[in-house]
């Protein structure tokens, strides 16, 4: 997948730290002890946020292109999907979902 659009780029401390914040909290959340910004002290972001360069992405436009093993045998895509089927993530129960849609 593309996505086409003009970047824009912040270095205020504010949005890094509400980015920041964001971030870790998504890839924290399946953790049994999350951590989150407030477990750092101070003198320990400040320098992290004077590093960093954030940026967003406006899209304007998206270009896609599915891949679910087309350019594999029938036995192969069966197990793929039934791999898939089986996981416990909805999303890929989804992909499953979507190769058996597949001629």
């Amino acid at each position: 997948m593309h996505a086409h659009g003009r970047a824009e780029m912040f270095d205020e401390p504010s949005r890094l730290r509400e980015l920041v914040s964001a971030l870790s909290a998504h890839h924290e959340r399946e953790q049994p002890h999350p951590w989150s910004l407030d477990d750092a002290p101070a003198d320990y972001l400040e320098p992290l946020f004077r590093a960093i360069v954030g940026f967003s992405l406006p899209i304007e436009r998206i270009e896609g292109k599915w891949k679910l093993s087309q350019n594999q045998t029938a036995e192969n895509r069966s197990g793929v999907a039934d791999a898939l089927a089986a996981s416990p993530a909805a999303s890929d129960r989804d992909v499953a979902r979507l190769m058996a849609a597949l001629p």
